[in-house]
Parts: C-alpha cells; sequence; structure tokens
C-alpha cells in the first residue's frame, strides 16, 4: 500500500513526530511526502525503509493557480497512491497569507474524493478564524473528506454533524516512544521547552514576561541542585533564538549548567535528553505530549487556546501559566495509563492490515 502524507515539513519537532509515528507503526506501508526543503527531508526520509521524499514544486502551483491554469499532473501523481493522509495542528486557520496554499489543499480533496481515493485529515484543530465564509469552505472540505479526525473537543463540536467527522487524542499520544521512554531514567535536570513570542501577533507582548518568569525559574531550581535544558523544536520558528536570548539574560556563574539543544532533524538527539528531564516547562504542545508519554512532571504555558482546549479536554492538569495573571510554578503529572492507542490508530491498523476489526468499531 502506498500512502502519500502531507504535513509541515520545515523541521518542526511536532510535526515531524507525527511522521515519524506512522512511520515506525506502520513498516510494511509506503509512505511519501513533500518538502520544499528537499535536502533536509532527504536525510529524514533516509532513516526509513518505507519513507520517500519528493520535492515540492510550490513555485509552479503557485503560477498555475495564480492564472487558473489547471491540468491532469496532480491528478496523474495522486493516482499512484491507495490514500492520502494531512496531518498537523493548526491547519484550518483562517489566514490571508495562506489563501492559495488553501485553495490548493481544497482542490486535491476533490480530485481525491472524484477518483474514490481516500483522503484524511488527522490530529487537527480548527481555528482561529474570522468569518463564516471561510468556516462554510472548511465544511465542503470535511464533507469531501474521507475522515477527519480533530484533537481537541471545540473543533470536534463545530462539525460533528457531519458524518465524516471524528475526535481523538494527539497522533504522538500513540508514539512508539512512549514505550521506549520506559527505558529512561529521569536526572535531576529541568527541561524547558522555548518558542519566540516577537513574531507571533498579540502574544508578542508578553515575550518579557515570559522570559522573565524562565529566568526565574531557571534561577530557583539551579538553587535545588538542577542541571537546565533549554530546548528548541522549530529553529526556523525562532525556538533556538529565543533560547540564546534566554540564555544571554542569566548571569554568568548560572550559564555553567545550561546547555541548549536545538532540533535539526535527528529527532533522537533531541527526544532522549528531553525525556532525562525530572520535570519540563512545556511552551511547545509537542513538548507536553512527550512529557506525557515519558511520564514526566510537567507545567504548560499557555500561548493559543488550541492547547487549552486540548488541557481540558482530556483533564491534564489543573496548574498552568496564563499571560497577565499571578502564575506559580506548580507541575503536574499524568498517569500514562490514562492515555490508551488512539483510535486513530486502530481505525489504520484495520485499513493496513494488522487486524481483523471493522471500522465501525472504532466510530
Amino acid at each position: 500500500m502506498r500512502v502519500l502524507v502531507r504535513a509541515y515539513t520545515a523541521l518542526n519537532l511536532g510535526d515531524d513526530l507525527f511522521l515519524d509515528t506512522f512511520f515506525r507503526k506502520y513498516p510494511n506501508v509506503m509512505f511519501e511526502i513533500e518538502s520544499w526543503f528537499y535536502d533536509d527531508y532527504k536525510r529524514f526520509t533516509d532513516r526509513y525503509h518505507n519513507a520517500s521524499i519528493r520535492k515540492n514544486k510550490g513555485i509552479i502551483t503557485r503560477i498555475k493557480e495564480k492564472f487558473k491554469i489547471y491540468d491532469n499532473i496532480d491528478g496523474r501523481y495522486i493516482n499512484r497512491f491507495d490514500l492520502i493522509i494531512h496531518i498537523g495542528g493548526s491547519i484550518f486557520k483562517e489566514n490571508p497569507d495562506n489563501d492559495l496554499l488553501d485553495v490548493i489543499s481544497e482542490k486535491e480533496v476533490e480530485l481525491a474524493k472524484k477518483k474514490n481515493i481516500p483522503y484524511y485529515f488527522l490530529s487537527c484543530n480548527f481555528g482561529p478564524f474570522y468569518t463564516e465564509e471561510f468556516v462554510k469552505r472548511k465544511r465542503k472540505v470535511f464533507e469531501n473528506s474521507y475522515r477527519v479526525f480533530f484533537r481537541d473537543k471545540y473543533s470536534y463540536e463545530m462539525f460533528k454533524d457531519i458524518k465524516s467527522v471524528g475526535y481523538s487524542e494527539d497522533v504522538v499520544f500513540s508514539s512508539p516512544y512512549k514505550e521506549e521512554f520506559k527505558n529512561i531514567e529521569s536526572k535531576k535536570i529541568l527541561g524547558i521547552s522555548v518558542i519566540d513570542f516577537k513574531d507571533r501577533g498579540s502574544i508578542g507582548e508578553f515575550e518579557d514576561e515570559y522570559q522573565k518568569f524562565l529566568v526565574d525559574g531557571i534561577n530557583k531550581f539551579i538553587k535545588y541542585g538542577y542541571k537546565i535544558r533549554l530546548f528548541a523544536f522549530s529553529v526556523r520558528e525562532g525556538d533556538l533564538s529565543a533560547a540564546e536570548r534566554l540564555y544571554n539574560r542569566l548571569s554568568d556563574g548560572i550559564k555553567d549548567f545550561v546547555e541548549i539543544i536545538a532540533y535539526r532533524g535527528r529527532i533522537d538527539e533531541i527526544v532522549y535528553p528531553f525525556a532525562e528531564c525530572e520535570k519540563i516547562i512545556c511552551t511547545r504542545f509537542h513538548s507536553m505530549v512527550l512529557a506525557i508519554i515519558a511520564g514526566r512532571e510537567f507545567y504548560p504555558i499557555i500561548y493559543s487556546e488550541k492547547l487549552l482546549n486540548i488541557i481540558e479536554d482530556m483533564s491534564l492538569c489543573s496548574e498552568y501559566y496564563y499571560f497577565g495573571r499571578e502564575n506559580k510554578l506548580v507541575f503536574s503529572q499524568y498517569s500514562t495509563e490514562n492515555n490508551k492507542e488512539s483510535n486513530i490508530f486502530r481505525h489504520f491498523n484495520n485499513i493496513f492490515g494488522i487486524d481483523n476489526r471493522t471500522e465501525e468499531n472504532y466510530n
């Protein structure tokens, strides 16, 4: 079986964990991805015997779309696949800068339906959105899709009347790392997932508050005898720059106990050091997911409603950082026993012939 995977391929750890999870859980399925960063992802896919990379021809596609030049090139391409998976968290947010990509994605869903190729959207959430027109457009997309699994109940409730729409936990909760982390003992290390707030719209105003909070936490834990690891999940989105700014805020004596670990395409080189941390301050959503499947104490920093929605949906914790409020650094722990295999994978186990149960078991 051949599967085309649409994903955000720009060396963001969370999105690459989506790919890693599918590639490793289904070794007998052949997966293909596309990326503008072909060389980076060629090195990434070379680690899997069942994954390949195709260079994204985004510029050509944009020119054709601009001048309304349509032909059967995309049709010939997707004909090679038995199904298509589009996976990613914030793939349904209204942004005029993404309108062209939205149109292309919508046309691909329509084309796949005409060709009877199942099209899936996985681990996504809806919004933010600003117009009813955007909602209507996406309703049409969901109606044309084979299955849509939202990872938050807010999004699911908006579209649950559509037959193809369902709810399931984020794919990474079922990562093979969940088992591998059981062999990693925690050390007296505080891990911090850092992001860059400066170019994130309205939350940019909280950049200084955010960094000061982390500096205070670092100083406090070093007094308790901890070492500190700053994790940059996405260099391209500024995580490394933010980690370096945070590091430079520290006094010279404190810096000796702090290291920065940036993700550059080798997942093992960041997730294993991450799993060694005893406690983790989580800004990136998937830093919280990794902390949970590693069985570590964690403290989320809320910078978007999507994170808060999922925390409340799953009753993950009662303590978290919310900007503009008085916050205390109190860690939570979520039992991995509460986190069962995602029904996304129970569904795909059936599709890929892993077991004999039918799809109806998982609706």
